[in-house]
């Protein structure tokens, strides 16, 4: 048993992505027993910027929170994502979660196809291939992460 507090200091993943420049998360994996929630909340405008979201969310009484998985599942679509994949654990009431995020991945599929095949996507998603193949795929690399073309 625990008989002194002990102060630890927290930040959310919004502040910590900001301060550390980070501008895509490939996956970001959640096992915080009970604040998947917060953890969500807490990216604010940049869980637009996470491309897969793998958390395990636990449907019996063992972790007391005060959120349904109905709650993170309706922030995770208003924010384009969609599950893809969910796992039932063994031997708990609990399941894990993968989500996609669908816009993001949207435009890297759309970068990727445009270097490409120098296509075109209008606002109703439909392609217009060119004639001319013309791909660079050092500027390619360099859209998708400027770390890539030094």
């Amino acid at each position: 048993k625990i008989s002194v507090p002990i102060k630890i200091d927290v930040i959310t993943l919004e502040d910590f992505l900001i301060e550390k420049k980070i501008k895509i998360v490939d996956l970001l994996k959640i096992d915080t027993e009970g604040y998947e929630f917060k953890v969500l909340k807490g990216l604010g405008k940049y869980i637009a910027k996470i491309r897969f979201i793998h958390f395990e969310h636990h449907f019996d009484d063992m972790i007391i929170k005060n959120y349904k998985f109905y709650d993170i599942n309706k922030l995770l679509k208003k924010n384009g994502f969609v599950m893809i994949k969910k796992s039932k654990m063994v031997f708990r009431k609990s399941f894990e979660y993968i989500y996609e995020n669908q816009i993001l991945n949207w435009i890297w599929i759309k970068l990727f196809f445009s270097a490409l095949y120098n296509i075109s996507v209008s606002k109703n998603h439909s392609l217009s291939l060119q004639s001319s193949i013309t791909f660079n795929i050092a500027s390619f690399f360099a859209n998708l992460n400027p770390h890539w073309a030094s």
